[in-house]
């Protein structure tokens, strides 16, 4: 299945999204309905509505799934759909994330790039693995998911803390977010744009 791209509002500013498969939004509580309103309905309403800090708890969640934060719409879209050049490691690693039953969590770190040019990834490390995506989304369960993250050589974890690419909170996948900012707004500078593109 093609998933969709979920989005988050955390009370600090920015969104966190992910694109997700089935077992994804189950973990979230969450289905994909092109009939309910805004797509998606929260399966276990109790606990949404129990959660007075719903959308912060929320957006920690979709970061432990390989969300990452953006500052705006806008950012976004500058730096992912519309940029003119291939960003290389400016850009944040796709995270791919699965919780075994068994215990910890699995995470596939790979290199990932801005929109225009993800169908021509320079040889880096981490390399974007092929068919990785389309194995992870024939996935219907996340135990299906796991087998398919090890096959793909994910590492395991005995906890969310023990991985750096995880944040422990929403402020923490915020900092995170900020320093990729860094990277990424080195582009918009034409002197270190051309010093990367011809000379690195």
């Amino acid at each position: 299945m093609d998933g969709p791209d979920v989005l988050a509002y955390p009370s600090t500013g920015g969104h966190v999204r992910k694109h997700l498969t089935r077992p994804e939004l189950d973990r979230l509580g969450l289905t994909f309905d092109l009939a309910a309103e805004n797509e998606f309905v929260y399966l276990d309403t109790e606990q949404a509505e129990a959660d007075t800090d719903q959308e912060d708890a929320f957006s920690l969640r979709l970061m432990h799934l390989g969300g990452r934060w953006w500052k705006s719409q806008e950012y976004f879209n500058c730096h992912y759909r519309e940029a003119e050049w291939p960003y290389g490691h400016h850009f944040p690693p796709d995270l791919d994330v699965g919780y075994p039953c068994s215990g910890g969590v699995l995470v596939l770190r790979t290199f990932a790039e801005n929109l225009p040019y993800r169908g021509d990834l320079p040889d880096v490390s981490p390399e974007r693995l092929e068919n990785c995506w389309e194995l992870l989304s024939l996935c219907a369960t996340m135990e299906e998911r796991c087998v398919a993250l090890r096959k793909l050589g994910a590492v395991l974890y005995d906890s969310i803390e023990d991985c750096a690419d995880l944040p422990r909170s929403v402020e923490d996948g915020i900092a995170q977010g900020r320093q990729w900012e860094e990277l990424m707004d080195k582009m918009d500078d034409r002197d270190y744009l051309e010093k990367f593109l011809f000379w690195s």
